[in-house]
């Protein structure tokens, strides 16, 4: 199983709890916490007294997105975008063919990245101060994962607009066209959390569990792998590097 110094998971009773902890970068994700989330939500699946697991993030911020300084000069080279795609797509199933319940407890930067975490979550509690961005075309990158999730959460010309702009809206926008299920003021979001998670907790487990995958049985992370040329050109290169300095 991955660890990471900047992920930090336990278990309160029925709920297990993944607390992204690298504040100093808005909990911006490197390779190595991407995979400590992912291997995190297997093993709290795996355990029989869990039935809701929570994604949240300390200091000011949920997420503000990827790393990008970690991938440097060589972000847009196939070895690296394999292996950047490689995380991606084990993180999205993590959380999207998990079998429990997965809330996300979002504030302050909810980018790219964070945004996907929030996407992929079966639900989403914000704070009316949360900022959701998704600058992925500013920075000349395809995605694999984040249009068709935004897509359906939104609709069509609504994700247009965030994805074509990269404008960031805050918690109340994102509640009122869909994007996340509740929406308080921050000082109310852990106990609107807890009221979430106490409901859910009074529903049938394995019924849970049934509801979920038919949700999800739509979703698929194999057009990831179709968009892996997209990356790796020149001029992709360039804007992606350049986007860090």
């Amino acid at each position: 199983m991955s660890q990471s110094a900047d992920v930090a998971v336990c278990k309160d009773g029925p709920i297990g709890r993944i607390v992204l902890q690298r504040t100093d970068k808005h909990n911006a994700l490197t390779s190595g916490m991407v995979a400590a989330i992912a291997d995190s939500l297997r093993a709290l699946e795996g355990d029989d007294e869990v039935s809701v697991i929570t994604l949240s993030g300390e200091g000011p911020s949920f997420c503000s997105g990827g790393d990008l300084r970690e991938r440097g000069p060589d972000a847009a080279g196939f070895g690296q975008v394999w292996k950047m795609l490689a995380g991606g797509v084990d993180l999205v199933e993590s959380i999207e063919q998990n079998s429990k319940v997965v809330i996300a407890r979002v504030h302050g930067h909810v980018h790219a990245g964070g945004l996907l975490l929030s996407l992929c979550a079966d639900l989403t509690v914000a704070a009316s101060n949360a900022r959701f961005r998704c600058p992925e075309l500013l920075r000349g990158r395809p995605d694999p994962f984040i249009p068709l999730r935004l897509v359906e959460k939104i609709g069509r010309e609504r994700a247009a607009d965030l994805m074509y702009t990269a404008r960031e809206i805050d918690g109340t926008e994102a509640q009122r066209i869909g994007l996340v299920a509740r929406c308080v003021a921050e000082d109310e979001l852990d106990a609107e959390l807890q009221r979430v998670i106490a409901a859910i907790l009074e529903t049938d487990p394995p019924s849970r569990t049934a509801w979920k995958r038919m949700l999800r049985a739509h979703r698929s992370t194999a057009n990831a792998w179709e968009f892996a040329s997209r990356f790796t050109s020149e001029e992709t290169a360039k804007r992606s590097y350049g986007f860090q300095s």
